[in-house]
Protein backbone atom coordinates (compact mmCIF):
# COMPACT_ATOMS: atom_id res chain seq x y z
CA UNK A 1 0.00 0.00 0.00
CA UNK A 2 3.20 2.35 1.01
CA UNK A 3 4.30 1.88 -2.41
CA UNK A 4 0.96 2.47 -4.00
CA UNK A 5 0.66 5.83 -2.42
CA UNK A 6 4.23 6.73 -2.45
CA UNK A 7 3.88 6.26 -6.44
CA UNK A 8 0.99 8.20 -6.81
CA UNK A 9 1.79 11.15 -4.64
CA UNK A 10 5.32 11.19 -6.53
CA UNK A 11 3.99 11.79 -10.18
CA UNK A 12 1.12 13.98 -8.18
CA UNK A 13 -1.91 13.89 -10.77
CA UNK A 14 -3.80 10.77 -11.64
CA UNK A 15 -6.15 9.92 -13.67
CA UNK A 16 -9.89 8.36 -12.72
CA UNK A 17 -11.67 6.53 -15.58
CA UNK A 18 -15.28 5.78 -14.74
CA UNK A 19 -18.40 4.62 -17.14
CA UNK A 20 -21.20 6.72 -18.22
CA UNK A 21 -23.83 4.67 -20.10
CA UNK A 22 -21.32 2.87 -22.73
CA UNK A 23 -18.92 5.76 -22.78
CA UNK A 24 -15.70 5.66 -20.64
CA UNK A 25 -14.78 9.00 -18.56
CA UNK A 26 -11.73 9.80 -17.76
CA UNK A 27 -10.61 13.04 -15.38
CA UNK A 28 -7.30 14.07 -13.77
CA UNK A 29 -7.54 14.06 -10.21
CA UNK A 30 -4.70 15.04 -7.36
CA UNK A 31 -5.79 14.19 -3.77
CA UNK A 32 -4.97 11.13 -2.18
CA UNK A 33 -4.92 9.70 1.54
CA UNK A 34 -3.51 6.59 3.32
CA UNK A 35 -5.83 6.36 6.66
CA UNK A 36 -6.45 2.80 8.69
CA UNK A 37 -5.49 0.81 6.10
CA UNK A 38 -7.39 2.02 3.14
CA UNK A 39 -6.78 4.45 0.31
CA UNK A 40 -8.96 7.30 0.25
CA UNK A 41 -10.26 9.59 -2.79
CA UNK A 42 -12.71 12.59 -3.05
CA UNK A 43 -15.23 14.16 -4.90
CA UNK A 44 -18.20 16.39 -4.61
CA UNK A 45 -21.42 15.36 -5.23
CA UNK A 46 -22.54 17.58 -7.55
CA UNK A 47 -20.09 15.97 -9.73
CA UNK A 48 -20.35 13.76 -12.75
CA UNK A 49 -17.54 11.45 -11.37
CA UNK A 50 -19.84 10.93 -8.20
CA UNK A 51 -23.50 9.98 -10.25
CA UNK A 52 -20.93 7.72 -12.49
CA UNK A 53 -19.16 5.94 -9.22
CA UNK A 54 -22.77 5.61 -7.57
CA UNK A 55 -24.42 4.07 -10.71
CA UNK A 56 -21.34 1.57 -11.60
CA UNK A 57 -18.42 1.57 -8.76
CA UNK A 58 -15.89 0.40 -11.23
CA UNK A 59 -12.75 2.54 -11.88
CA UNK A 60 -9.56 2.57 -12.97
CA UNK A 61 -6.76 4.96 -11.85
CA UNK A 62 -3.56 5.44 -14.23
CA UNK A 63 -0.23 7.97 -13.40
CA UNK A 64 2.38 7.56 -15.36
CA UNK A 65 6.36 9.29 -14.69
CA UNK A 66 9.94 8.13 -15.38
CA UNK A 67 9.66 5.38 -17.53
CA UNK A 68 6.93 3.65 -15.02
CA UNK A 69 3.28 4.04 -15.03
CA UNK A 70 0.84 2.55 -12.34
CA UNK A 71 -2.71 1.13 -13.05
CA UNK A 72 -4.94 0.59 -10.48
CA UNK A 73 -8.48 -1.01 -10.41
CA UNK A 74 -11.54 -1.65 -8.23
CA UNK A 75 -14.23 -0.77 -6.82
CA UNK A 76 -15.02 3.03 -5.26
CA UNK A 77 -16.93 2.49 -1.91
CA UNK A 78 -18.20 6.01 -0.77
CA UNK A 79 -18.04 6.36 2.84
CA UNK A 80 -19.91 9.53 5.39
CA UNK A 81 -16.11 9.88 7.40
CA UNK A 82 -15.68 13.28 8.13
CA UNK A 83 -12.36 12.40 9.62
CA UNK A 84 -11.16 11.14 6.17
CA UNK A 85 -12.77 14.29 4.65
CA UNK A 86 -10.89 16.54 6.56
CA UNK A 87 -7.85 14.73 5.78
CA UNK A 88 -8.67 14.88 2.12
CA UNK A 89 -9.10 18.67 3.05
CA UNK A 90 -5.24 18.80 3.93
CA UNK A 91 -4.74 16.87 0.74
CA UNK A 92 -6.46 19.03 -1.11
CA UNK A 93 -4.33 21.33 -4.08
CA UNK A 94 -4.29 24.98 -3.45
CA UNK A 95 -6.74 26.40 -5.35
CA UNK A 96 -9.59 24.32 -4.00
CA UNK A 97 -8.64 25.15 -0.58
CA UNK A 98 -8.54 28.68 -1.45
CA UNK A 99 -12.32 28.49 -2.61
CA UNK A 100 -13.50 26.85 0.49
CA UNK A 101 -12.30 29.89 1.98
CA UNK A 102 -13.96 32.08 0.06
CA UNK A 103 -16.99 33.74 1.16
CA UNK A 104 -20.47 32.55 -0.54
CA UNK A 105 -21.09 35.98 -1.95
CA UNK A 106 -17.12 35.25 -3.53
CA UNK A 107 -17.70 31.98 -4.49
CA UNK A 108 -20.65 33.07 -6.43
CA UNK A 109 -18.96 35.59 -7.72
CA UNK A 110 -16.04 33.24 -8.81
CA UNK A 111 -17.78 31.11 -10.32
CA UNK A 112 -19.59 33.80 -12.65
CA UNK A 113 -16.40 34.45 -14.09
CA UNK A 114 -15.23 31.22 -14.49
CA UNK A 115 -18.35 29.52 -16.13
CA UNK A 116 -16.51 26.23 -17.13
CA UNK A 117 -15.61 25.41 -12.82
CA UNK A 118 -19.51 25.26 -11.97
CA UNK A 119 -19.53 21.76 -12.68
CA UNK A 120 -16.63 20.95 -10.39
CA UNK A 121 -17.16 23.57 -7.48
CA UNK A 122 -20.16 24.53 -5.44
CA UNK A 123 -21.16 27.85 -3.89
CA UNK A 124 -22.52 25.62 -0.90
CA UNK A 125 -20.40 24.10 0.92
CA UNK A 126 -22.05 20.69 1.10
CA UNK A 127 -19.75 18.46 2.05
CA UNK A 128 -17.97 16.28 -0.20
CA UNK A 129 -17.96 12.68 -0.46
CA UNK A 130 -15.26 10.45 0.29
CA UNK A 131 -14.56 7.02 -1.12
CA UNK A 132 -12.06 4.26 -1.08
CA UNK A 133 -11.56 0.91 -2.78
CA UNK A 134 -12.46 -2.94 -2.48
CA UNK A 135 -11.54 -5.52 -4.87
CA UNK A 136 -8.55 -3.78 -6.11
CA UNK A 137 -5.46 -4.18 -8.19
CA UNK A 138 -2.44 -2.40 -8.32
CA UNK A 139 -0.16 -3.08 -11.24
CA UNK A 140 3.07 -1.38 -11.52
CA UNK A 141 4.58 -1.53 -14.83
CA UNK A 142 8.13 -0.67 -16.00
CA UNK A 143 9.39 0.22 -19.74
CA UNK A 144 12.68 -1.75 -18.44
CA UNK A 145 11.33 -3.94 -16.53
CA UNK A 146 8.41 -6.74 -15.13
CA UNK A 147 5.14 -6.09 -14.04
CA UNK A 148 4.43 -6.38 -10.42
CA UNK A 149 0.48 -6.86 -9.35
CA UNK A 150 -0.36 -6.25 -5.30
CA UNK A 151 -4.17 -7.61 -4.60
CA UNK A 152 -5.98 -5.50 -1.95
Amino acid sequence: MEKIIDFIKKHRVFYVATAEGNQSRVRPFGAIRYHNGKIYFTTGKQKAVYRQLEANPKLEICTYGDGEWLRLTGEAVFEDNDEVRQLMREASPERAKRFRSMSTEDREKFLEANPGLKTMLSVSDEPSMVFCLKNATANFYSFSGETVTVNF
